[in-house]
């Protein structure tokens, strides 16, 4: 199996195969910064993703995406902000109350307030392990 390597050529993206030398231009790029850098931890949600619908798992992708860090509160997700509802319109026959609805049943997200959900940190965070672990610590002293 080749190894892929991200190489950065005048502002361009390219994937480059060490075995056989091809080189692929990526079709999207954009630069993040460690603001907006989320890791999203694959065991969990993997397992989370087996329990909810194709649908559901495009509007947590936005929500990921729009996510707004919140020090000490996790990444937080305003479903009413114009980015956010651009790309659920993009898609088609998304019904987002009922996604919502599935992503928090199944652990992804949690209703702060309406239109206001924080991801889980168990899921995706934005931030460093410690603060992360804080927070686990925090939202499981809450409930």
């Amino acid at each position: 199996m080749s190894k892929v390597f991200v190489r950065k050529k005048n502002e361009c993206y390219s994937l480059l195969d060490n075995e056989t030398g091809e080189i692929k231009e990526l079709q999207e790029t954009f630069v993040v910064d460690d603001e907006q850098w989320i890791k999203l931890y694959a065991s969990l949600f993997y397992f989370a993703c087996e329990k909810i619908t194709g649908q559901s798992i495009k509007v947590f992708i936005a929500c990921l995406k729009h996510a707004q860090r919140d020090e000490g509160e996790g990444n937080y997700i305003c479903t009413n902000g114009i980015g956010f509802q651009n790309d659920i319109k993009s898609e088609k026959k998304i019904n987002l109350s009922r996604c919502l609805k599935e992503l928090c049943e199944n652990g992804l997200i949690e209703k702060i307030r309406n239109t206001v959900y924080r991801i889980n940190p168990q899921i995706a965070y934005c931030g460093d392990n410690a603060s992360r672990a804080k927070l686990i610590v925090k939202i499981m002293n809450e409930k």
